[in-house]
Parts: structure tokens; sequence; C-alpha cells
């Protein structure tokens, strides 16, 4: 009786994992159908065959959503749990009919824009939901943290490594008779006769007559990795100009893995969970707020949607400010947009991407560089926790002033009104940090003016040549950039070693816990320092603006601190033995760099043979996900003792 009964529900069962399996089967299909047309077609395979797949795989979702709800017992469960599914369905079909009915020169056209589109939309449905069921499953949440980057890369390379991934190889020829110019750009047509060519030193005009260009080939595998890591974990270093190695298409890839990689791939499949199930399961809410926070007492729902939404106006505001910016005449209204969104997302992440090779060098004396960008920089390198705590403070004030306008005595929210003691440390140091950079990158690129007044000017670095206002300007962009971002407004490489090193430590420091920067963070080293003072003082516990942190929190402080000098150290080492020619400063000063995944260089990065590559990628990877986070992710980080052995006094320094 108990296995009659129990029958149906393992049919139910059963088709349902058959339903998922056949759609993993299409989304591979259509996944690879898409890769195929825009670039990346194998040899021998025609257009029509694509089309074809793309149309069969489109037709199989569409008749996949309907069996699910044809199969289901419960047809009203079924419509509220994968409505969104039903609905793209619908839409999807209703699209089709109409683009089918359009006039013949644009019917296929809207077709084909048709069933890409819909492929895409179902695609991130099934992605959605391999996160859901990865959330819910036993993975630990460091486990599900390193995946997702993996994934992102893997994904990101991929694409980089199409065709259309790359721009043109162009020859300009001199109208004079003088010899020809060859360089990587971009090509566009601005007129009937004009040409605007994008390279990484800007833009220029180009008579239609003097240029010709071919598609240049595809991108190493190297070169994509290297590139998709660095976006991903929103570093910065580059081997390629980004400007006029990529195309636009390239361009817009990097763009997206800058976003995902900056915010979590797992932050954007929680939103859209939270859109398609209205709510996340008690694992669910579990594993993702221990990935945001390290804690399982936020409200992750809240906090993501503050996350994406906070995101969306920062940025925004970001790309309204970086408008005026470009003032190149040779520049499009497009390319304009295009290049404030892609900066502003670049800075807001701390990613440190610029299309110009010498980054913002061009844009040093303007208001949005120095105002707007650090502006961007500072706020997302704060975290979003920080961002959040904030944000309810700052509401609960207007709601205060509000109900006193309009005569009322306000309630007192003395919880919410309440700076959390992360808000505080990450605030204090974060402006220690900011204050110190600036005066010791002031005296340190003063220093050769004090030390040689005689020498000519040209032989001084570059800022100890500019006049003391800009100097403070400049150094001010590199204080606030050198921690995470990696824009730069001077040459590195002509800084003095006292700064390359004071840059160095601000790198390895990073940015702060929760936010799009990387290095050991603003308040692990809060931490460490007062577990120091308070042992000073003599006190068993560490404590803080009179509260009292975990002794775990400043032994796991301590660690990280550890594995990054060591993961540092390793890499530095490494970098000297696979290029015997670095200077040693400059190799530290380059591994530094990717462990707090900032994107400065002193220029030796597009140099780095194919094992330095590898190398840097590797600790672009691990300053991303942390040294610590990496190694709880490991089967070895899992194992948990009941036991404790006998004390004994060790003599120490």
């Amino acid at each position: 009786m108990t296995n009659d009964a129990s029958q149906p529900g393992n049919r139910r069962a059963d088709g349902a994992a058959r339903l998922n399996l056949a759609a993993a089967v299409v989304s591979v299909a259509a996944f690879a159908a898409l890769a195929g047309h825009y670039g990346f077609r194998p040899a021998g395979v025609a257009a029509t065959v694509l089309l074809t797949v793309q149309a069969l795989a489109l037709a199989a979702f569409l008749l996949l959503a309907a069996w699910r709800l044809r199969g289901s017992s419960d047809a009203w469960a079924c419509l509220r749990n994968h409505w969104y599914e039903l609905a793209l369905g619908v839409a999807t079909i209703v699209a089709l009919l109409v683009a089918a009915s359009a006039d013949e020169p644009r019917r296929g056209v809207l077709l084909k824009t048709v069933c890409h589109v819909a492929l895409v939309l179902f695609l991130v449905v099934r992605a959605t939901e391999l996160l859901r069921a990865a959330t819910s499953s036993r993975f630990r949440p460091a486990q599900l943290f390193v995946s997702s980057f993996l994934v992102l890369i893997l994904l990101g390379t991929g694409l980089l490594m199409l065709p259309e991934a790359t721009s043109h190889e162009v020859t300009i020829r001199d109208p004079q008779g003088g010899p020809e110019r060859h360089l990587r750009g971009n090509v566009f047509a601005k007129d009937r006769s004009m040409f605007v060519v994008q390279s990484g030193a800007g833009n220029e005009q180009v008579h239609y007559m003097r240029l010709s260009h071919t598609k240049a080939p595809p991108a190493e595998f190297t070169t994509a990795l290297f590139t998709a890591t660095s976006a991903v974990c929103v570093t910065g270093l580059v081997v390629e100009s980004t400007g006029g190695y990529w195309s636009p298409f390239g361009q817009g890839v990097i763009l997206v893995l800058i976003q995902l990689g900056g915010l979590g791939i797992m932050t954007f499949g929680a939103l859209f969970a939270l859109v398609l199930w209205r709510s996340l399961g008690l694992r669910e809410s579990a594993t993702l707020s221990n990935v945001v926070s390290g804690s399982r007492h936020i409200r992750v729902g809240r906090i993501m949607v503050f996350i994406v939404l906070s995101t969306a106006a920062i940025e925004a505001l970001g790309v309204w400010s970086l408008w005026n910016l470009w003032d190149e005449p040779a520049m499009t209204t497009g390319q304009r947009l295009f290049m404030s969104i892609f900066h502003s997302v670049s800075a807001f992440c701390n990613a440190g991407f610029c299309i110009y090779d010498r980054s913002l060098e061009l844009y040093r004396d303007t208001w949005q560089v120095n105002v707007a960008v650090t502006g961007l920089i500072i706020v997302g390198g704060l975290g979003f926790l920080v961002i959040h705590n904030l944000s309810r403070i700052g509401r609960c004030h207007v709601r205060r002033l509000w109900t006193r306008l309009r005569g009322r005595i306000p309630q007192p929210e003395l919880d919410r009104r309440r700076l959390s003691l992360q808000t505080r440390l990450v605030l204090l140091t974060t402006l220690i940090l900011l204050a110190a950079g600036l005066g010791m990158l002031m005296f340190f690129e003063t220093l050769p003016n004090l030390m040689d007044s005689n020498s000519p000017a040209d032989a001084r670095p570059f800022m100890a040549r500019t006049e003391p206002h800009y100097r403070a300007l400049y150094a001010w962009f590199q204080s606030v950039t050198a921690r995470t971002a990696g824009f730069n407004t001077v040459p590195i490489g002509q800084l003095t070693d006292s700064s390359k090193f004071l840059t160095i430590v601000l790198m390895f420091i990073g940015a702060s816990p929760g936010s799009t920067g990387g290095g050991i963070k603003t308040a692990t080293l809060a931490v460490v320092f007062c577990g120091v003072w308070s042992m000073l003082r003599n006190r068993q516990n560490t404590h803080a603006f009179k509260r009292s942190i975990p002794q775990n929190i400043f032994l796991r402080s301590l660690v990280i601190i550890t594995l990054g000098g060591a993961v540092v150290v390793a890499a530095t080492l490494a970098l000297s033995v696979a290029h015997e020619g670095m200077a040693f400063l400059d190799a530290m000063f380059e591994a530094t760099s990717a462990f707090g995944t900032v994107g400065l260089s002193t220029g030796v990065t597009p140099q780095l043979n194919h094992l330095g590559r590898l190398l840097i990628i590797a600790v672009m990877f691990i300053g991303r996900v942390g040294p610590l986070t990496l190694f709880i992710a490991l089967p070895l980080g899992a194992q948990e003792v009941k036991y404790e052995y006998a004390t004994e006094n060790v003599a120490i320094g």
C-alpha cells in the first residue's frame, strides 16, 4: 500500500527531473547557437543551420513551458510557481506573430531579433533556477561564492574569444605621401565621407579615401582569460588596450563582467529569484546572507534589493556627472553615452578599466575626475552594509524633520539612528587612509625639489615638476584610487620609489568589507589595530567605540593579513623568477595591485609572458574572493574537531 501511494509522487518527481534535464540540453544548444551566430561559427557550418537550431531551441522552450503546465496535478500551483515561464512563452508567441505580420524587408530581421531576445530571457530564467537550486543545496556559502566567480570568468573568457569581440587592424594613409600609420581600433561611419577611428589614444576623424581596415583575428586564450579575470575581479590590469584592442561588443562584455563581478552574480541571481518567486527559502536566505555579509542575521531580501537599486541610482548619477567630460569633436552621442556608462560603472565598482591607454591623464585637471570619479570610488569602496546603515539613518532624520514640520512629536528610533560599529570603523579608517595618503604623497613628491633644487626640471619626477596646487590635486586622486580603483591621472612609473611603496601599502589594505574592492579590507586593519592597542593596555578583550569585538574576529583578521602577506610575497618572488629583468619594486607593485584588485601598474603588465599572466590571473582571483574564503571553500577548510589538547606555554618575542 505504501509503494502504491507513493507512485504518483514518484512519477511527478521523475517527470520534473526529465523536464529539467530537457531544459538543460535545450539551454546548451541555444547558447551554442547564439555564440555561433555572433562570430564563433565552426568551419563548415552555414548560417541557416544556426538559425534552424535557434528556432528549434525556442520552440522547445515553449513546448517545455506548456508541458510543465499540462503535466502538473495542480494547475494553479504550477501557475504560481512558474508564471514567469508561461508569461515569457505567451509574450514570445505574441511577438512572433507581430513580427510575422510585418512587411517583407523587415520581417526576417524582426523574427530573428525576437528569437534571440526570447532565447536570452529563457537562458536567464534557467540560470536563475540553477542559482536557486545551488543556494538550496548543502554547498557551503564559501564554495558557492568561489564557484560563481569561476563560472563567470570562464563565460567571459568564451565571449571575449569570439571574433566579434576584437577590433580592426587600421591603416591610415598620409595625404602628403608620408608613411602610413598602422594601429588597432574600431571604425565608425560618421557620414558618407568621414569615419571615426577609436583607439586607445582617443578618437580621430579620417576621410574614407585615406582609410583601410580589416577585421583583426580573435583574441588568444590567455589574453581573453586575463581580461575576463581582471574584469570579474574588478582589478583593471590589462595586457591589451581596452579601447583599441576590443570592439564595442568586447567592451560591452567587459562592462557586464565588471558589473556582475563587482556586485556578485549571486546578488543579481537573488534579485531575479525575488522577482520571479516573490520570496526565498530559509536555506537560500541563510546562504545568501552569509555570502553578502558573513552573517546569517540580516534580511537578505531587503539587502539585495537595496544593493541593486542603490547601485543603479549612484551609477546613473555618475553617468550624468561624466556626460560633459568627453569633449572630443569626433565622438558621437552614442560613444559619449557608452563612455559615461563604462567609466561610471568602472569607478563605482572600483574596477579601474578605462577606454584610454593612459587612463584619465588627459582629464586630470577636470572636476569630473577629481570630484565625480573619486566620489564614485569612495562610495563604492565603503561597502553596501555601511551604505545601508547610513541610508537608514538619513531616512530616520528626514522622517523626524518631516514630523516636526507637521507639528507632531517624533517617535524615538534609537536603534535605527545609531551608527553600527562596522560603519564607525570603516568611516574612521577610510578618512585616516585618505588623509594620510594625501599628505604623504604630497611630501614624497615634493621631496625631490627640496633635496636637489638645482637639478633641471626635466630630470625630476612628474609630480615634482607641477605647481603645488596641482600636485595636491593629483595626490588626492592617487590617494583615493590607490586603495582599490586603479585609475591614474599621473604616470605611475614616474612616481618616486617612496610614493610607489606607499601605494603598495594602500593597495594591500584595499577597500572595506562588503564592497566592490579587494585587499585585506579597512575593517580588518582597524580590528587588528584595536586588538593590539587593547593588548598594550593590558586588556583581555578587543575594544572599539565602547564595544567589545569577539576574539574570533580578531584572530580571523590576523589570519587574513597573514595569508594576504604570504600571497603577495610568493607572487613577488614568482614574478621576479619568471622575469629576470624586472625590478623588484615593480614586481612587488604588480603583485600587490593584483591581490588588492587595484589595477595600477608601473607599465610592466603588457610585457608579462604567459607564465607571468597566469600568475597574475591566480593572484587577482585570490584577492577578489579572499585567501581565507578560498581556503574555507576547499575540503581541507571544512574539518572541525571536537577535542582539545593539553595547554602548554611557549616563549615568544
